[in-house]
C-alpha cells in the first residue's frame, strides 16, 4: 500500500498495492465484541471477486465466524490470474491494514481458493505460513511449475480435489497429482493434512 494503509470498509475498496490499482471486496462481521479473524478468498481463472464472494457466502461467513473476509480481484497475470510479486504484496497489505483498522486476532488468519486461486493459496502456504492459522485448498497443489518448499511454520491444511479427472488444459494441469504431491510433502514436513 506504498506504506500507507487505506480505509478498508465493508463493500468495494480500491487502493494501490505494489504500485498496482487493486480492487478488494471486504465483508465485516456486524458484532465485533471480540477481535475478528481474517479470511482471504482467491478466485479461479476467468472469475472475479464478486463471483467468489457469492459462491463462498462471504457475507454469511463474516457474520457466522467473526472474520473480516477479503476477496480480491486479480490484476497482473492474465495467464494464471495471480502474480507472486503483486499478490504476496497484496496479502501483506491486507493483513497489515485490516489488522490496523479492525484489530485482528492474528491467530485466526486463513486463506482459501479454487483452481488458480487454490494454486495461489498453495503459494501463500509455502511463502506466508508464519501468518496463517490454516488454509483450505480446492484443486491446487505443487508441481514443477509451483515447486514445494517447506513452509516456515507447520499449519493444518484441508486439501480437496475432484479425483483423477480433475485436470485443466487437456491434462496439462493435473490437480489430483498436484494435490497428492502437496499432501505427501506437507505430511513429511509435519503439517496436519486432511
Amino acid at each position: 500500500s506504498e506504506g500507507t494503509c487505506p480505509s478498508l470498509d465493508a463493500g468495494e475498496n480500491r487502493f494501490l498495492s505494489v504500485s498496482n490499482d487493486r480492487r478488494v471486496l471486504i465483508f465485516v462481521p456486524p458484532d465485533r465484541d471480540e477481535a475478528p479473524g481474517l479470511l482471504t478468498i482467491w478466485h479461479s481463472l476467468g472469475s472475479n471477486a464478486d463471483q467468489f464472494a457469492a459462491a463462498f457466502g462471504a457475507r454469511a461467513v463474516a457474520t457466522a465466524r467473526n472474520v473480516v473476509v477479503a476477496v480480491p480481484d486479480s490484476c497482473c497475470n492474465p495467464a494464471g490470474e495471480w502474480d507472486p510479486t503483486a499478490d504476496l504484496g497484496l496479502f501483506d497489505d491486507l493483513l497489515a491494514c485490516v489488522d490496523r483498522q479492525y484489530g485482528l486476532d492474528r491467530r485466526r488468519v486463513y486463506a482459501t481458493g479454487f483452481s488458480a486461486g487454490a494454486l495461489w493459496t498453495t503459494a501463500l502456504v509455502l511463502d506466508r505460513s508464519e501468518y496463517l492459522a490454516s488454509a483450505a485448498i480446492f484443486s491446487g497443489g505443487t508441481s514443477a511449475f509451483l515447486p514445494y518448499r517447506t513452509p516456515r511454520r507447520p499449519l493444518p491444511l484441508l486439501l480437496v480435489d475432484g479425483g483423477p479427472t480433475d485436470t485443466y488444459g487437456g491434462g496439462a494441469v493435473d490437480f489430483d497429482e498436484m494435490m497428492e504431491d502437496l499432501a505427501t510433502r506437507a505430511v513429511a514436513d509435519g503439517l496436519f493434512v486432511a
